[in-house]
């Protein structure tokens, strides 16, 4: 579903389920490009996901990375995510990491609808506990939405482990590394997004 044709992008909807929706996204640089497709596609996800979110706090995004030394540079990420955000609408939106929060519990996530999830590093300490997959898998059990991805930096291995952890319960696994598109050309509306959720529905119904 991306401009290299890789499968890179991929949703999850239930809504017999009372799930949030979530959105698994295999490249996670693109998150920190200030080019317009990029920009849209931000907004995009985050429309997707309030519109798949049964949570009252649906416009709220904590965004979360397991960085807790080198790796996304939360600026320029803020300043990005902002920018695209402001222009869809009135999010709220709070940008952390493993440093700022070394731990995702139930009581942070209170007043977020939507959980953006970011794993590129994978020192000691970058892994959820069991304890917190558990409540990530309550916030979305409960209605919230989720964005959850993953990419490989230049250089290093990537180990998949920890995103898997989160994605297997929803039929959904990522291997391997691809090169990245400098923009992500998608369209102004979220029926890339509706589009993606039917086929992938399809396909996790047949694996059910």
């Amino acid at each position: 579903m991306d401009p290299g044709d890789e499968n890179m992008i991929a949703t999850y909807n239930d809504p017999l389920a009372e799930r949030g929706g979530v959105v698994f996204d295999a490249g996670f640089e693109r998150f920190f490009s200030g080019r317009y497709g990029n920009k849209k596609y931000m907004e995009n996800v985050a429309v997707w996901l309030e519109e798949n979110s049964s949570s009252a706090n649906s416009r709220n995004i904590l965004i979360y990375n397991t960085f807790s030394g080198s790796g996304i540079d939360n600026e320029l990420f803020n300043r990005n995510a902002l920018s695209a955000l402001q222009e869809e609408g009135s999010f709220k939106i709070k940008i952390t990491d493993r440093k700022e929060t070394p731990e995702i519990s139930g009581k942070l996530l209170e007043e977020y609808g939507q959980l953006w999830l970011f794993f590129g590093e994978t020192g000691p300490g970058c892994c959820f506990s069991d304890s917190e997959v558990g409540t990530i898998s309550r916030f979305n059990e409960s209605g919230g939405s989720m964005l959850i991805v993953t990419g490989h930096q230049a250089g290093e291995e990537h180990d998949q482990t920890a995103v898997n952890r989160l994605s297997f319960s929803f039929g959904v696994s990522f291997s391997g590394s691809v090169e990245n598109e400098e923009e992500l050309n998608v369209s102004s509306s979220v029926y890339f997004f509706s589009r993606v959720s039917e086929i992938f529905g399809r396909l996790y119904g047949s694996m059910t």
